[in-house]
């Protein structure tokens, strides 16, 4: 951890979410979490607190560059934040997947599936968007509120991130 801070979560409690400066703050986790083109779910609480015309990436797992160099598509699996305030999937070079919902900086809930083939993407429950996908993410760490490749940092704040090797049903 670098510079993460403890905070109220989005049911008030204290020390319980952890809140990024946007400048230098981050959570690394120095293992593979998720890999190749596994079912997975990845959900997590996220008040986005940056101003229009940044863009960042809120969690990452996973790398677009291959092993011994070149990009690998499908390398990513991520939440960004677009310039315009769009949040986004990011899986490079397999396409964009946008849900379509602009930050309003209040807690939203984001909840990315994947089966093996299809990703979906849900903000508080509600399907926002969904694509086959042909993912091979490589070297599942995982990265929140930093941009691995670049020098991109996120501002707001993180609560509750669960990850599952299984799809989550929609109920």
């Amino acid at each position: 951890m670098n510079g993460a801070t403890l905070t109220a979560d989005r049911n008030g409690n204290t020390s319980s979410a952890y809140s990024f400066d946007g400048v230098n703050d981050y959570i690394m986790v120095n293992h593979d979490i998720i890999s190749g083109n596994a079912s997975r779910t990845v959900s997590v609480w996220i008040k986005d607190e940056m101003p229009a015309g940044q863009h960042s990436i809120i969690y990452q797992f996973g790398s677009q560059e291959a092993g011994g160099g070149g990009y690998s598509p499908g390398g990513n699996f991520a939440i960004t934040r677009d310039n315009s305030k769009q949040f986004h999937h990011n899986g490079h070079d397999i396409g964009d997947l946008p849900s379509g919902v602009i930050s309003q900086g209040e807690w939203r809930q984001h909840t990315l599936t994947y089966d093996g083939t299809t990703l979906k993407y849900y903000i508080d429950g509600v399907l926002r968007n969904s694509a086959n996908a042909a993912l091979n993410t490589w070297d599942g760490k995982l990265h929140i509120a930093k941009n691995r490749h670049a020098n991109q940092f996120f501002t707001g704040k993180v609560d509750e991130m669960r990850v599952y090797n299984y799809v989550l049903s929609a109920a």
